[in-house]
């Protein structure tokens, strides 16, 4: 392998910040840092398209296929101990959501347009749209269940199989399995 171009990421004063999430969607590469922004880069040219800013550093990133008539969403966790929710074509914040008692560092989603959210506190969390708007308007977003905790363990990453079970992987070595009815 041949490494064909590096792209720097800025920091405070031109100083590096860690890389903490790397995603591909609609043929742009999002890239999440410490440095309390998530960049948006045309992967032909590597050309900067937008710059999203966060309070905090950015701990992980996913793009969330919401129901149909919301469309797709761009979630980032962040060390604040909260879930961003962006428009992934304007990149402008839409919702804050906030739950964990620690950062938010794993994200992951079911088909039927819920998500999840796991973070060093321990917990995981699922959340959905509230159902009190109608599509084409302004929603809420709601906690729709609070998993058993991991006993204090972080969690580091999340998986949802098939809609019916969720895997969660702890900073442990352990990976815990629910089963959804």
């Amino acid at each position: 392998w041949t490494c064909i171009h590096t792209v720097r990421v800025g920091g405070e004063k031109g100083v590096p910040k860690a890389i903490t999430a790397i995603l591909f969607h609609a043929n742009k590469v999002y890239v999440g840092s410490m440095d309390h922004t998530i960049r948006v880069y045309d992967p032909k040219t590597w050309q900067l398209v937008a710059t999203m800013i966060q309070p905090e550093g950015v701990t992980c990133l996913h793009m969330h296929a919401t129901a149909a008539a919301y469309g797709a969403a761009l979630l980032s966790g962040c060390t604040d101990r909260t879930i961003r929710i962006w428009d992934p074509t304007t990149y402008q914040l839409k919702y804050t959501l906030s739950g964990h008692t620690n950062a938010v560092v794993a994200l992951a989603s079911f088909p039927d347009g819920r998500f999840l959210s796991g973070g060093g506190d321990g917990a995981v969390k699922m959340w959905k749209i509230s159902d009190r708007k109608m599509p084409g308007m302004a929603h809420d977003w709601v906690l729709d269940f609070d998993f058993p905790e991991n006993q204090g363990c972080s969690v580091r990453s999340l998986l949802v199989c098939g809609g019916k079970q969720v895997l969660a992987g702890g900073a442990d070595g352990s990976i815990r399995v629910w089963f959804y009815e």
